[in-house]
């Protein structure tokens, strides 16, 4: 089955949009949600989308796919 990924974007405002950003990713169906390293330390956005989601895989250019 094909799975499209997602990413937070560079339009993201803050580390509060996160969460509920992830969410909406999953229950869109994206297979994975990608982090920008543009204004944020790319791990901390993952840590936060990993928290409140159950995706198997977060990646950040940087860090590469967990």
């Amino acid at each position: 089955m094909l799975q499209l990924d997602t990413g937070l974007g560079t339009h993201f405002t803050g580390l509060g949009d996160v969460p509920h950003t992830a969410r909406e990713a999953e229950e869109s169906g994206f297979g994975a949600l990608w982090v920008p390293e543009t204004k944020h330390d790319p791990f901390l956005p993952v840590a936060l989308a990993a928290e409140h989601t159950q995706y198997h895989s977060l990646a950040s250019g940087a860090g590469g796919v967990a």
